[in-house]
């Protein structure tokens, strides 16, 4: 129920703010079709990036609280030498949003059809680290833990290279956030820059204004659209890494 109530408040927040520039640019536009459309694909812009940065952030925020978790659980499973026991010591001090997977972790752990429980989180499991950190408290719970030849624990080794992996994830968030800083909007700009540079074409040169309102006129200015809004989503798949989006 929380997951449906943020996702419908994120959706509808980002849905009105985005039909809120396109009527403004309506008003504006006094039935100017390139108006129009700027106005349409303002509006669609801001509600698909409003909705991607907000669960990138959300998604970040995440890790960031992963982290912490397993700084706990290796505090406490020193103590008690139990999976179970630590997983369960930790959920007093974790934020909210992590808390309700290491419930579920610990409901798993705690279960007599283990194998059962891990198969059917791995469906809605966030990201892989979740899944990874799963399968060492299960492999841990289910043969006990070992030591490495150095006389260590095999899991707090675990748990160390899992946190290791998740600030390598974080610092390329973080990489990917920098380098593409800006570029979804500067793919935009030839559009912003259309109407400008149409009036004032016409004022110095009024011979132009039959072009623009010609057939070929409407045909770059319908192509530039289409070519601005090709260059901005394949920005964001890129910043995403969503190869199989980006390949069709």
């Amino acid at each position: 129920m929380s997951v449906n109530k943020k996702a419908t408040k994120l959706m509808l927040n980002n849905l009105l703010v985005a039909i809120g520039i396109f009527v403004a640019v309506l008003v504006m536009s006094k039935g100017d079709l390139l108006y129009i459309c700027m106005g349409a694909l303002a509006g669609f812009v801001f509600f698909d990036y409003g909705i991607t940065s907000s669960l990138s952030r959300m998604e970040t925020n995440l890790l960031y609280q992963l982290q912490d978790f397993l700084s706990d659980i290796r505090h406490y499973y020193m103590s008690s030498k139990i999976i179970e026991d630590a997983v369960n010591d930790t959920l007093d001090d974790i934020p909210f949003e992590v808390s309700l997977h290491i419930q579920k972790l610990y409901n798993i752990l705690i279960s007599p059809i283990m194998q059962e429980k891990v198969e059917e989180y791995s469906q809605t499991n966030p990201n892989r680290f979740f899944l990874l950190l799963t399968s060492i408290c299960t492999a841990v719970k289910e043969y006990g833990d070992t030591e490495d030849e150095n006389g260590g624990s095999n899991f707090l080794n675990s748990i160390a290279y899992l946190k290791e992996e998740i600030n390598i994830e974080i610092l390329k968030r973080q990489m990917i956030s920098f380098k593409f800083q800006a570029l979804s909007f500067i793919a935009l700009v030839p559009v912003l820059l259309l109407k400008p540079i149409e009036t004032w074409n016409i004022k110095n040169m009024p011979d132009l204004a039959s072009f623009y309102s010609g057939i070929y006129g409407k045909t770059i200015m319908v192509a530039l659209f289409a070519t601005s809004f090709i260059c901005y989503k394949l920005v964001e798949v890129l910043k995403d890494s969503k190869r199989g989006e980006l390949k069709r």
